[in-house]
């Protein structure tokens, strides 16, 4: 139950908001009180939501009487406590209106990003375009930041990535918007700032930055920065994300393709998919066991499909200690599966060098590379 203590000139507002979400067995509102401590003292949250606030004595209230605080960042209390966890962002997912069949919906703030991932549990946005309305920093990045990730520090805010439960069919426009921030250390599967991508879908015009991933899933479940397991389009995406993944399919920006028809037979129903316009120019971290590999600058491994590359570059680095014969690491593809087939047109030649394209494409029919 929720108690709000004090009054002004929105009471009679929230009463109405209240009493439209039927939620008067939950929300009290309690008035003015000459004495608000015995509220205080008993609640097991106090919650100071201001949008602006200066030195707040109801804060110092909360505090002496032992009550856990959420607050709006305010700079007087970060630097009189720094104890106190700052940065943390609750799922905001009030731009989503589940009445809508199909449309677009803008993300223009982080909390509304982790409420797309929250909300991705649920719908999978089949027919639906989501847009990036400014840059999104997912957590707060500062100088080393990134380098403590990678040295074990904890961000606040772990992301859960979008599509782990339903694979995302609809379209992700970036709009040349820039993610910063992306923190995700778990065992989910696939990683990436997108989990699944379905047969249909498309991600587009973003760039990630300052960002970590760490992928502690055991099974040989992809990883890349942008998309765990692409099933769909992708273009226009750069990202200099470090990713940590100590097993096999890992990619800089995919860690997979599948791309085919669900319906075939095995081994059948490849569908064309393409991969335009993308760089991947960060670190690609891995350890010394034998299932590290399948590893590539853009993609781990070319499972089902007919994949197309265009204008693709990888600048970035692939630390592995692993010594495998069959490892199958590669500047752009770590390793095809068996029917599958592969383009790659490029006219940023001059930056790449021809013998780290590809490494695990071997000379078996059904298969065929062009450069």
């Amino acid at each position: 139950n929720w108690y709000i203590v004090g009054g002004g000139p929105i009471e009679k507002e929230i009463k109405e908001q209240i009493a439209t979400l039927k939620m008067e067995n939950h929300i009290f509102m309690l008035g003015m009180k000459n004495n608000p401590y015995p509220y205080m003292k008993k609640c097991d949250l106090f919650i100071q939501p201001s949008l602006f606030e200066g030195y707040s004595l109801s804060i110092m209230e909360a505090e002496i009487l032992g009550t856990p605080i959420l607050a709006t960042f305010a700079d007087w209390w970060i630097e009189r406590a720094p104890e106190v966890v700052e940065g943390y962002i609750a799922p905001d997912i009030s731009w989503y209106e589940e009445a809508e069949a199909n449309g677009t919906y803008e993300i223009e703030t982080a909390g509304e990003m982790y409420g797309f991932a929250l909300l991705s549990k649920t719908y999978d946005f089949d027919e639906i375009e989501i847009t990036l309305g400014n840059d999104i920093e997912l957590n707060i990045v500062e100088d080393g930041t990134v380098a403590a990730w990678e040295k074990g520090a904890q961000a606040v805010n772990n992301w859960t990535p979008i599509g782990s439960s339903k694979a995302f069919k609809g379209t992700f426009d970036g709009k040349g918007n820039t993610i910063s921030g992306l923190y995700a250390n778990s065992d989910v599967g696939p990683m990436g700032l997108f989990s699944v991508t379905a047969v249909g879908s498309e991600v587009k015009n973003f760039r990630i930055v300052d960002s970590y991933l760490k992928s502690t899933n055991t099974a040989e479940v992809p990883a890349g920065s942008a998309v765990g397991r692409l099933g769909g389009d992708m273009s226009n995406v750069y990202s200099n994300a470090v990713i940590y993944r100590d097993y096999s399919r890992t990619g800089g920006l995919v860690g997979e393709v599948l791309c085919r028809d669900s319906s075939a037979p095995i081994g059948e129903g490849n569908l064309p998919i393409l991969i335009e316009n993308c760089w991947f120019d960060g670190k690609i971290v891995g350890g010394a066991t034998d299932t590290a590999r399948r590893v590539g600058g853009i993609v781990g491994k070319l499972h089902y499909g007919k994949l197309t590359m265009n204008n693709v570059l990888f600048t970035g680095t692939i630390d592995t200690d692993v010594t495998h014969a069959r490892a199958y690491i590669g500047g752009l593809v770590g390793y095809g599966d068996k029917l599958t087939f592969i383009d790659i047109n490029w006219t940023m030649a001059e930056y790449m060098e021809s013998q780290a394209i590809t490494s695990g494409f071997s000379e078996k029919p059904g298969r065929r590379f062009r450069r």
